[in-house]
């Protein structure tokens, strides 16, 4: 008796489907106005910079709290933009 798990092969994976690309699309959308936005605000003066700073840094570590892999990830890469921006 052979037992299949898994999705048949014939199966679109979740990101070929409609919805799928639609969450890519809306996902990369977002970060480029989130990094646009970052980058004109960090411009504004030395204040906006180190207030913008300071919430990048709040942002990361609420999510190092949640000590997750996907969230550890998106904590250093959100710390990379300071780093890029110094």
């Amino acid at each position: 008796m052979t037992i299949q798990t898994g999705a048949p092969a014939s199966a679109p994976s979740p990101a070929e489907t409609p919805w799928g690309i639609g969450v890519e699309v809306d996902l990369h959308t977002a970060m480029a106005l989130a990094r646009a936005a970052v980058d004109v605000l960090q411009t504004l003066s030395p204040e906006a910079k180190a207030a913008v700073n300071d919430a990048i840094e709040r942002q990361a570590a609420l999510l190092e709290i949640q000590a997750d892999p996907l969230s550890r990830a998106a904590a250093q890469s959100v710390l990379h933009v300071i780093r890029d921006a110094a």
